[in-house]
């Protein structure tokens, strides 16, 4: 733990990271002028705001995580953020998906472990929320 700490890791202040954060996944997606990152970051929509911290994370984890859709999926789920409707064509009764299925696979290879989860998640739907989805 005190490695840790003198290392940084530990101590410091989220709004730091949160740039960094932000500033590492421009680098990763071809963005390296530090005035076109620098003006990303100054934007009202962008800074970090602390009291709402779940949506600042969020919402530049789910654009972070473009092109790697259960990525953002999860983050999604776990973060609540960015606010998502469903599509006017959904067919979930408006609801949005908060898990995917059993495979096919599991049900036939595994069944009875696969029968003891559902029993104790909730019915093997798209709308069943998981363990950690308690909002």
């Amino acid at each position: 733990m005190a490695e840790a700490v003198a290392r940084g890791f530990i101590s410091g202040n989220a709004d730091t990271y949160y740039k960094e954060g932000i500033t590492a996944s421009l680098k990763q997606f071809g963005v390296t002028d530090a005035t076109v990152i620098a003006t990303y970051l100054l934007q009202p929509a962008v800074l970090y705001n602390a009291a709402n911290y779940k949506e600042s994370i969020g919402l530049q984890k789910w654009i972070a995580f473009y092109g790697q859709g259960l990525d953002a999926f999860a983050e999604w789920r776990r973060l609540d953020y960015p606010q998502l409707t469903a599509g006017v064509s959904t067919v979930l009764d408006g609801k949005m998906p908060s898990r995917f299925f059993y495979p096919g696979t599991e049900q036939s290879l595994n069944g009875i472990n696969y029968k003891l989860a559902v029993s104790s998640q909730g019915p093997d739907l798209l709308t069943t929320r998981l363990w950690f989805d308690v909002n």
